[in-house]
């Protein structure tokens, strides 16, 4: 199993490289963009090594809401 997810994780490297990924969650009909070390974004920027966006970079969190700057 192990390496078949290696495997994957190369694949989606190699083929996401160059390329701006965002994870966007719907909540309630609401469309939410989470700073880099929540929700999906440390699976993405972290373990696969992709670059974060700019426009997730600009998202803080601010009393438990994140709030684009």
């Amino acid at each position: 199993m192990e390496i078949i997810i290696e495997a994957a994780k190369s694949t989606l490297i190699e083929n996401l490289k160059g390329q701006k990924l965002a994870a966007i969650r719907i909540r309630g009909g609401q469309p939410y963009v989470y700073p880099k070390e929540v929700f999906l974004n440390p699976v993405l920027y972290g373990e696969l090594g992709l670059e974060v966006p700019n426009e997730v970079s600009k998202v803080i969190i601010v009393q438990n809401h994140f709030i684009f700057v």
